[in-house]
């Protein structure tokens, strides 16, 4: 009997290590039978309109001298305008849209001349007089703090496909500045500044429109475009 009990004990130690390598051996299956793998995470991420700008390069050539423009995109505002490319984009501000800045080596005046652009939000309800008016008292003539009394006082330009109301707003002390504006009801009212600096100010014959930032400006201003 006692022989017999050591062969049952041998048999069951044999069954145990043969059923712990079975068990061994399908590990992976069990486990992942018993706990699947969980399904990959789809993470989803939200578009945040940003204002970005393009360098996309384009050549104008005139007479003899060509030009290379660059591309400034504005996603926020959904256009988009080509300036020289000689002329540094600075960027926005809280009072502005953007700043391109070129310092003449020909001036010897110790401040870049200057384009900027700015936005207006146009008050309802929109009709002429009331676009009209907005632009007057946005308007400041040089450092006299005063606006435009009439209309009349601003040139409307046809440049490109739009009409822009351009006014000097100053001429002093070798500064020359004039603003264009641009007036849309679905868009609002863009304002466009130029300021050039070493300007013969005192000048009778100065001939102000032929002023080449005041130039340069024209010429951005018939690639403005809105992109929606």
């Amino acid at each position: 009997m006692k022989q017999n009990r050591g062969f049952s004990t041998i048999g069951l130690v044999i069954i145990l290590i043969i059923i712990a390598g079975v068990l061994f051996a399908y590990k992976g299956r069990i486990g992942k039978w018993l706990y699947p793998p969980a399904p990959p995470v789809t993470v989803s991420t939200g578009t945040v309109p940003v204002t970005t700008t393009t360098t996309t390069t384009t050549t104008t050539t005139t007479g003899t001298t060509s030009t290379a423009w660059k591309t400034y995109t504005n996603a926020a505002n959904n256009f988009e305008i080509k300036y020289p490319s000689y002329y540094e984009n600075k960027g926005g501000a809280l009072d502005r849209i953007v700043k391109f800045e070129y310092a003449d080596p020909k001036k010897t005046a110790d401040r870049p001349d200057s384009i900027e652009m700015k936005f207006i939000a146009a008050k309802r309800p929109y009709t002429a007089n009331s676009w009209q008016q907005q632009i007057m008292e946005n308007v400041v003539l040089g450092a006299s703090g005063e606006h435009p009394q009439r209309w009349t006082e601003f040139k409307e330009k046809k440049i490109g496909d739009k009409t822009y109301y351009c006014i000097r707003t100053g001429r002093f002390e070798g500064i020359l500045s004039f603003s264009c504006y641009y007036a849309s009801e679905k868009y609002g009212i863009y304002r466009f500044d130029s300021v050039s600096h070493g300007v013969d100010w005192t000048n009778p014959n100065l001939d102000e429109e032929a002023d080449p930032v005041y130039m340069v400006l024209k010429g951005m201003l018939a690639t403005f475009k809105f992109t929606k």
